[in-house]
């Protein structure tokens, strides 16, 4: 989810279709954070989302990019390739 303005925008999310419970994984990306010397994107947070809780809510950072994926990929990590 992408936040082109210059305040916090707060999102509500629901996953439809869940069997089971699954770890989404968050990477957050801000101007600030981009701008650091030495900057590695990594997740920094978790949650799970089950089909008895299918949904939460997140607050996005002014000017950001952020992304919930069941990959959870180190700053080093070659990424994910589908083949």
């Amino acid at each position: 989810m992408a936040n082109c303005e210059p305040t916090a925008i707060g999102t509500h999310l629901r996953w439809e279709g869940l069997l089971g419970r699954r770890v989404l994984h968050r990477y957050e990306l801000t101007e600030e954070r981009l701008q650091k010397p030495g900057f590695k994107l990594a997740s920094d947070g978790r949650l799970t989302v089950s089909a008895r809780q299918p949904d939460f809510s997140h607050t996005l950072p002014p000017r950001s990019l952020v992304v919930f994926a069941d990959y959870d990929l180190g700053p080093d990590a070659p990424g994910v390739i589908d083949e």
